[in-house]
């Protein structure tokens, strides 16, 4: 594993040169058959004291809120293979089903420091798997397309803040519920 602080990704959609607070990679390589695993979690960190709201949906997350394409690259590289993991179930990998957030905001402020911390995580998992994408092609037409390695990369986004997180729901009566929290997966 490789874990890089305040490194750099280019935007996917401007072209720029812009910062992201940690990016850890855990790799896993199998000869038989020759495949790469690999796992990055990108993280974006705010200090903030206002503390965050977290709208949260009525339902437990499981298949339908999960739209996942992972890029499976042949080990020509010419072609890519789309698996859509939608279907698949992540409840089992939490304790309990959970509902999720649908939106984040500031409380009682009209700051919009939360959406621009998820903006700019996901801008930069965006630059980072498309330089992992350009990086696997330059090798590919540089090489013996033999040689090459197919990959699985999986990747994470993570948001992590100092700012006091509340989730809030209505309840079935219509009541607004409010409750401290300390994580929540965000759709």
């Amino acid at each position: 594993s490789t874990v890089e602080h305040s490194g750099y990704f280019r935007d996917a959609k401007t072209g720029a040169l812009r910062e992201f607070d940690v990016h850890a990679t855990f790799r896993k390589h199998t000869y038989v058959p020759p495949i790469s695993f690999e796992i990055h979690v990108i993280a974006e960190c705010k200090a903030s004291a206002p503390p965050w709201v977290l709208y949260m949906a009525s339902d437990t997350f499981g298949a339908r809120d999960w739209d996942f394409e992972t890029f499976f690259e042949t080990s020509s590289h010419a072609a890519k293979t789309v698996r859509n993991l939608s279907s698949f179930s992540f409840a089992p990998l939490f304790r309990t089903a959970r509902p999720h957030a649908y939106q984040v905001a500031e409380a009682a402020t009209k700051n919009s420091t939360p959406y621009a911390a998820v903006q700019q995580v996901l801008d930069a998992v965006e630059g980072i798997r498309a330089s992992h994408v350009a990086s696997d092609e330059s090798v590919a037409q540089a090489s013996d397309s033999r040689d090459a390695r197919p990959a699985l990369r999986i990747y994470v986004p993570i948001l992590i803040t100092t700012s006091p997180l509340f989730e809030v729901r209505l309840s079935a009566t219509g009541e607004t519920e409010v409750t401290e929290t300390h994580v929540a997966p965000l759709f």
